[in-house]
Formats: C-alpha cells, structure tokens, sequence
C-alpha cells in the first residue's frame, strides 16, 4: 500500500510537466503542443477506454448526469469554503494565458488533458491496485487524500478531497475509467466558471444568498450523484475486484 502511493506519488512528476510544458515556451507554440499532448493522449484512452463499448441512450443520460451532479456539489461545496478562505491562483497558468493562444492552450490542457493523464494516474493505477490490498472505502479515501495533497493548495484542499472521493466513487460503483475522466473534465470546467463569478463580484453583490444558495445547490447535487449512482444498471464482469487479474477501472463489460 505504502509502495503504491509512493509510486503514484513518483508518478505526479511527468504528468505535471505535460501539464504545464506548454507554459514554457512562446504561446502559439504552446498551444500546438497542447494540441499534440491532447490528441497523444486521446488516443491512449480511446485504445484502451472507448474502444470496445456500445453505448445505450440510457447509460449516455446517466454519464452526464452523474458528471453534472458531481461538478455542481464540487462547485458549489467551494464556492461556500471560498467566501471564507480565499481561492489562490495558480502562477504559472495566469502567466501563460495571455489570449488568446494561452487561454486556448489553458482550456486544452485543463477542461481535457489533466483529467485524462490524472485519471490515469489515480484512479486507473493507484485506486485498482488499493482495491486489490485493501476494502472498496478504504481505498477510496486513500486515493482521495493523495489527490488532494498531491495538488498542494491548501485554498482547494477540501474540494480537492471531494472531488477525489467523488471520482473515486464512481469508479469503484461503474468500473469505468472513462466516465470518471469525463466527470473530471466537467468539475474543471465549472470551477473555471465559478472563479469567473467570483471576478465578477457575484458574491460580494449577493452577500450571504450567495453561500446559502451555493449549499443548498451542493446537497441537492449531492442526492442527485448518489440517486444517479444508484438507480443506473451499471455493469461490470466481475463480482468483485479480488476477483480480476487485471486492474477493473481500464476496462469494463460493453453497455448493451
């Protein structure tokens, strides 16, 4: 357990410097690296994610579903922590997105390639061989403190280790990786929205509605992740991740 986590945490080295190489260099010619790490890493994920599953209108419904859910309790939950702790920005990617090259290039990188390459990591490596040594909740709280800490930004810390739980969850509850990426892709573009409403001064001009509102929007996401979770026929081929020789989260029985 101890080597996994060290291994994962090892691991954050490459996947932030393909996250943020584009910073380094001249913004057009970041944004076509971007362009190739996306398209690179797209096809990763078609290979080994998308490939082999047909997918019903049923189980598309309930992928947006479950990945709205979980964006809106993930935003909203920060919205409220922020009216008390400040967000801080992150540096680097304020300097890197002069538009409008770095504002595409920041978009590429973190509405599409950081959920792919963190997926990846945590969920696809760290949580499939948690599941093997330790119980389903257990790991998941695991990989969710990783996430979090790996992050290192104490403003975020607790929506970092929401947004791991959350993940984690829907992993271990569809087994597939794919659908945790995609609700990845749609908290980070809400939280994008949400520091625009904070520029604005939305919450400022609403005072305490604002964190009142953004609570209640929380918990009712919330439900609805868990009654999304619950009531979809999310199939897997096995009973049990102690059953499989392979990680469960890279593959999973095609949606018929």
């Amino acid at each position: 357990m101890i080597g996994v986590t060290l291994l994962t945490m090892l691991g954050v080295l490459p996947v932030g410097g393909l996250e943020t190489i584009y910073a380094f260099v001249p913004p057009p010619v970041g944004t076509v690296v971007a362009v190739l790490l996306v398209a690179g890493t797209a096809s990763v994920a078609r290979a080994y994610l998308f490939g082999a599953y047909r997918r019903s209108s049923t189980h598309r419904r309930a992928a947006i579903g479950l990945s709205l859910s979980a964006a809106l309790c993930v935003t909203a939950f920060n919205a409220v922590q922020h009216h008390w702790m400040q967000a801080q920005p992150i540096a680097l990617l304020v300097e890197a997105s002069v538009p409008p090259w770095g504002t595409v290039s920041n978009l590429l990188v973190g509405l599409v390639l950081a959920p792919m390459l963190e997926e990846f990591l945590f969920r696809g490596y760290m949580l499939s061989r948690l599941l093997t040594m330790v119980s389903a909740p257990t790991a998941v709280m695991l990989s969710a403190v990783t996430f979090a800490i790996i992050h290192m930004d104490t403003s975020r810390l607790l929506g970092q280790f929401l947004t791991g739980i959350l993940l984690a969850t829907i992993v271990v509850a569809t087994s597939r990786l794919w659908l945790a990426i995609l609700a990845h892709a749609f908290i980070s573009g809400s939280s994008m929205l949400e520091d625009a409403a904070v520029q604005a001064g939305l919450p400022d001009a609403m005072g305490r509605l604002y964190v009142v509102m953004c609570a209640a929007i929380a918990v009712l996401a919330a439900w609805e992740f868990r009654r999304v979770l619950r009531t979809t026929a999310w199939k897997s081929f096995s009973n049990g991740y102690r059953n499989v020789s392979r990680p469960v989260t890279w593959d999973a029985e095609p949606l018929l």
